[in-house]
């Protein structure tokens, strides 16, 4: 098959003639050149307003804690780690995966030390409002995260494990604008509405956690699962990204997202964080 460059010199290097005899002669060349234009131009509308992509990315967040159970101090300090994710954007939908995994230092102000896995993962399913694409597209979802914050206070508690593990559910909206300067712009907002959390008991009775097994982190952080609604559990989730378009099938986002949740069992405990992540995406 002939590339758009070369149907579209044949199409146009004809000796002037009558019009119904060109249009008889050419007719060929001027579909198949008609036909790959459209073909183009529909490949560039779909690489930047739809598609599948694989992500993977390196994560840098500020983390705070206040957990009760410890004492009403606030802990806070970096995290770094990895990301990887998936999206399929249609003209009417949209599925977003993504799973985060880094490892947090933080500190008190009276300079006491204490270390976290910070674990969480995503799935939105988004419907567009808009009946054809267009600069700026809006979609409402649904969202199901997951979150887990296992952590070991070293120079408060170096015999127990503490935790703060949930699975929620809610609406989120995501708003994109396509061709803003290079590239299009993202806004998300996750709003939660029900919850499964665990956190460890209020009153330890034995003396020592199986802390040198490393499925004790992942398996215990899930015991005791129980229903939350707004009553008790809290969160809020906030995004922007900013996707470079390129010519090839390579992306790069750069995003930064907001995550705050709050629970009062048996005490109250809480965490922010603040991510900043910067990702190569694949396309196609």
């Amino acid at each position: 098959m002939r590339s758009l460059g070369e149907a579209a010199t044949v199409a146009l290097s004809w000796r002037p003639m009558p019009t119904r005899h060109l249009a008889l002669r050419h007719r060929h060349q001027i579909a198949l050149a008609f036909a790959l234009a459209v073909t183009w131009c529909s490949g560039q509308a779909s690489s930047d307003t739809g598609g599948r992509s694989l992500n993977v990315g390196l994560v840098l967040e500020q983390v705070q804690l206040r957990d009760d159970l410890v004492r009403p101090f606030r802990f806070a300090g970096p995290s770094g780690g990895v990301s990887l994710g998936f999206a399929h954007v249609t003209a009417k939908a949209e599925h977003d995966a993504q799973f985060a995994l880094g490892l947090a230092y933080l500190t008190n102000s009276f300079g006491q030390e204490s270390f976290a896995f910070r674990i969480r993962g995503h799935y939105r399913y988004l419907r567009s409002l808009s009946s054809a694409p267009a600069t700026m597209r809006v979609s409402l979802g649904v969202a199901a995260r997951a979150n887990w914050l296992p952590t070991y206070h070293a120079d408060w508690d170096d015999a127990h494990l503490y935790w703060f593990t949930s699975y929620d559910v809610g609406p989120t909206a995501k708003v994109q604008w396509h061709s803003l300067g290079p590239g299009s712009l993202l806004l998300s907002l996750d709003l939660p509405i029900f919850a499964l959390v665990s956190r460890p008991p209020r009153y330890r009775f034995n003396k020592q956690d199986e802390l040198k097994s490393l499925g004790y982190w992942f398996a215990e952080p899930h015991s005791d699962l129980t229903l939350a609604t707004l009553t008790h559990y809290k969160a809020l989730g906030a995004g922007v990204t900013y996707v470079l378009h390129g010519t090839g099938r390579w992306r790069l986002a750069g995003s930064y997202t907001f995550d705050l949740r709050s629970y009062d069992r048996p005490v109250h405990v809480s965490t922010l964080a603040h991510s900043l992540t910067l990702e190569a995406r694949r396309v196609w």
